[in-house]
């Protein structure tokens, strides 16, 4: 006759066994322990305990109070139980009684009967204790091998689920306990411990030389500034930008239609005069009346004549001239055409193309104690493989507001690279200040620390 599968300890074992490895989250694992685990072994009430964080879970219910007196007896008791060595075995008042009086007298009163307890086998955080209390009067005790295979499958199946989340921290706590134990055994200058920090003091007391980074271009040094000699509005560009230009050659000119009819107006003017100066001196010869006006006349003359010179110069000087060589430096003209220009007002720089600087703009945090001649490193962003050499010539003492809306200090570095390079005016990228030498760890705290004592204010 065939026997029921309900009644196979062999086909109930497997069965769990399959179930167990569907189960997807920890507690449902718990929950199965618990109450399935009646099959094989029947019982009213199972309680599984996990070391370091008490009871977990109890048969029956999904639910219980920690905080009753049933279960802070339970939580007494199950680390007396958990600490025997043999294991699993059938426990009574009586054993519990030489480990703790209290928690002995107080058996009959919540079991009542022998309890079956059971190690489950450990690793990392699986739990390590599960108690079945107030047995069954018909138990087959051929079943306990298969029950002790059940628990293997089942602490397999948590330690699937468990990984992700306590694997690490379980070899990392089984590492630093070898780890310990070997370096009992060792000299102290043999530790490994001392000789990490000995290492470590020595990484941060390394000296390494301090920098500081910068926005900077490339600029033309002492260049001649074209300004603006007189008001008025330029009519026209005789150069292009980054042309080459020599001095006396033309490089923008006003419109002098206004100009020139002042200057007719005044020529007329000084011709009236001369006229009437020249009328008055013939009849000064015989009259008296005339003669005493010739003075009058005279300064008449010499005003009109003097602001006929005064419009000969301002038109002389309506076509600007180079003053020097060199290369003009001038974003778009046709941006000045028709624009009025006051008297002073630059309108275009000469640079000579083999003297070229580096113009850094330093924050407030990073103004250090600079050499004055420290050396300057510069990394055009388009070339950032050739960086170019410099040395600093000056760092301005005051602060300056920038139009990214902060402040900063300008600073000028004459570059060493011989006349003729590749670097050209306008080329941007990143500036390296070289300072002192420092220790690793100030170099590496300066920033932090800074930040700190201006939030604490100390």
């Amino acid at each position: 006759m065939t026997q029921n599968p309900e009644h196979n300890p062999l086909l109930i074992t497997l069965d769990l066994a399959h179930r167990a490895r569907t189960v997807d989250e920890l507690q449902g694992l718990f929950f199965m322990l618990v109450n399935d685990s009646k099959r094989l072994l029947p019982y009213r009430q199972a309680v599984l305990w996990r070391e370091g964080q008490g009871v977990a879970c109890v048969s029956g219910v999904t639910q219980f109070d920690a905080g009753s007196p049933y279960m802070l007896w339970l939580a007494r008791l199950c680390p007396l139980l958990h600490a025997q060595a043999a294991l699993p075995r059938v426990l009574h008042a009586d054993d519990v009684m030489p480990l703790n009086a209290a928690v002995g007298n107080e058996w009959p009163q919540w079991l009542g009967g022998p309890l079956v307890c059971f190690s489950v086998p450990a690793d990392g955080d699986v739990p390590g204790l599960l108690c079945l209390m107030q047995l069954e009067p018909a138990q087959d005790t051929t079943t306990m091998p298969l029950l002790e295979e059940w628990f293997a499958t089942w602490a397999y199946c948590y330690r699937a689920l468990a990984r992700p989340r306590f694997h690490l921290r379980h070899v990392l706590r089984k590492r630093w306990q070898q780890w310990r134990s070997l370096e009992a055994t060792l000299p102290w200058w043999k530790r490994r411990h001392i000789m990490i920090g000995m290492g470590l003091a020595a990484l941060l007391l390394f000296p390494v030389q301090m920098t500081v980074l910068a926005p900077a271009e490339i600029v033309p040094a002492r260049p001649v500034m074209v300004r603006a000699p007189l008001e008025g509005v330029i009519k026209q560009f005789f150069v292009q930008p980054n042309a080459t230009v020599k001095a006396g050659q033309p490089l923008f000119a006003y419109d002098d239609e206004a100009l020139r009819a002042k200057l007719d107006v005044a020529s007329q003017a000084v011709q009236a005069a001369e006229s009437e100066y020249r009328q008055y001196a013939q009849l000064a010869l015989s009259d008296q009346k005339s003669k005493n006006q010739i003075a009058a006349l005279q300064a008449k003359l010499n005003e009109k004549q003097i602001e006929l010179d005064f419009l000969q110069g301002q038109l002389a000087r309506a076509t600007v001239q180079a003053s020097a060589d060199g290369v003009a430096v001038i974003d778009e003209p046709t941006e000045w055409i028709g624009k009025p220009v006051q008297v002073g007002e630059r309108v275009m720089k000469l640079a000579r193309p083999d003297a070229l600087e580096v113009e850094a703009w330093l924050s407030l945090s990073d103004r250090l104690d600079f050499d004055p001649d420290a050396a300057v490193r510069f990394y055009r962003a388009a070339l950032p493989f050739s960086p170019l050499d410099a040395r600093l010539r000056y760092i301005a003492y005051e602060a300056q507001p920038r139009p990214e809306g902060h402040f900063a200090y300008r600073v000028r570095g004459t570059l060493t690279q011989p006349p003729g390079g590749d670097a050209q005016i306008g080329q941007r990228g990143t500036a390296k200040l070289y300072a002192g030498w420092t220790p690793l760890a100030y170099w590496v705290l300066r920033k932090p620390l800074a930040a700190i004592r201006q939030y604490l204010a100390i």
